[in-house]
């Protein structure tokens, strides 16, 4: 789903609070009550590490990736690597993941995923402490991975890795919930977008989720535009072309281009 936005307009940040809400709501439409953050009881005082929700049979995780994952060196110089055997139609190497043979994108999405894997990892933990705490019958896991910084992960990348290292490196995440919202803009026109994973949710609980985050999604914008469009405190930045250089070699991750609304008003003249 995606809305067009005035020129301009950076519209708020999706973080823990709004995340909350979908929980929150998430059982309105059933009989059940809406979901809740650990209290203090169940969270043993907060003493230790605990999951962050309980909504029905799941106690959820979540795990939010804010910063661009190719911004980290380290990260830089394993993919410059990767794509430095591969022709360049210029002095700046695009870095198109579409263009490696399948090994090799196989090495690129394992470069690009460790973020993902390591937060998959200690949603794990956190879901296991807190199932062994409140009853193994009782409750399943589940994380949910908020992409609203790493840009350069599509949505599918983010859905496929996090549904692999979910079922690779840990038995405790039975349900992965992805997350992404991104905004695109041209100078003058802007579009934020949004999308949900699993799109046809299986499991009824994961389903109410879905729709409770549509929902909720709908009541950001309409508070956003009530509110005036005024700027939020934290903003959901315009994705932005990410470079760098390597052994004296340039590389750069392009952006979707978002078409002018002005391009029909020109072609008349």
């Amino acid at each position: 789903m995606w809305f067009s936005m005035l020129p301009g307009r950076i519209m708020p940040r999706l973080g823990r609070d709004s995340t909350y809400r979908v929980v929150q709501i998430g059982g309105a439409t059933s009989i059940d009550a809406g979901g809740h953050r650990l209290t203090k009881e169940e969270a043993a005082e907060f003493k230790e590490k605990n999951a962050d929700y309980i909504f029905r049979e799941f106690v959820l995780e979540l795990k939010i990736l804010q910063e661009e994952g190719l911004s980290v060196s380290t990260r830089q110089s394993k993919i410059a690597s990767l794509f430095a055997s591969y022709p360049s139609a210029g002095p700046v190497h695009q870095l198109d993941p579409f263009s490696l043979t399948e090994e090799d994108f196989e090495e690129y999405l394992d470069i690009v995923g460790v973020p993902l894997k390591k937060r998959i990892q200690s949603a794990s933990k956190q879901v296991k402490k807190t199932i062994e705490r409140l009853g193994k019958d009782k409750y399943k896991g589940g994380v949910i991975l908020l992409n609203t910084g790493y840009t350069t992960i599509p949505h599918d990348f983010l859905e496929y890795l996090g549904d692999r290292y979910a079922s690779k490196d840990t038995s405790w995440i039975s349900e992965v919930i992805t997350i992404s919202c991104w905004t695109m803009t041209n100078g003058f026109d802007s579009s934020i977008n949004f999308s949900f994973s699993p799109h046809e949710p299986e499991n009824e609980t994961i389903g109410l989720l879905k729709e409770s985050f549509w929902n909720n999604i709908n009541s950001v914008m309409n508070e956003w535009a009530s509110g005036g469009f005024m700027p939020p405190q934290e903003k959901q930045e315009p994705m932005e072309p990410v470079s760098f250089q390597e052994n004296g070699k340039v590389f750069t991750f392009g952006v979707p281009r978002l078409e002018s609304s002005m391009k029909d008003v020109t072609n008349k003249y």
